[in-house]
């Protein structure tokens, strides 16, 4: 048998040092179903510990299990503006607390 559905999900076989670094940390997890990351519905990735992790977010094909359609440009393009706005009321709530 050979998977044929493109690279690989499963997060802990990824070699990149940044994602493994992550992981290591306990900032990142395995969605439950193995397809990617663990990414709370504000673009956070859940930790280890089950929270999202602040000043963390992610956007892409490791969303599979959530967002299925994570990686044409029409999806991307839809998560970055979400995530951008959140990022934007997030900056204008700071400033309005500083004075």
């Amino acid at each position: 048998m050979i998977n044929c559905t493109g690279p690989e999900s499963r997060i802990e076989r990824n070699a990149d040092p940044l994602v493994q670094c992550l992981l290591r940390n306990g900032l990142v997890r395995r969605d439950a179903l193995s397809l990617g990351l663990d990414i709370a519905e504000d673009g956070r990735p859940v930790s280890a510990d089950g929270r999202p992790v602040d000043r963390l977010y992610y956007l892409g094909p490791r969303l599979r299990s959530r967002d299925w359609e994570a990686t044409a440009v029409p999806e991307l393009r839809e998560l970055a503006s979400r995530l951008a706005a959140r990022l934007c009321a997030e900056i204008r709530a700071g400033d309005s607390r500083n004075g």
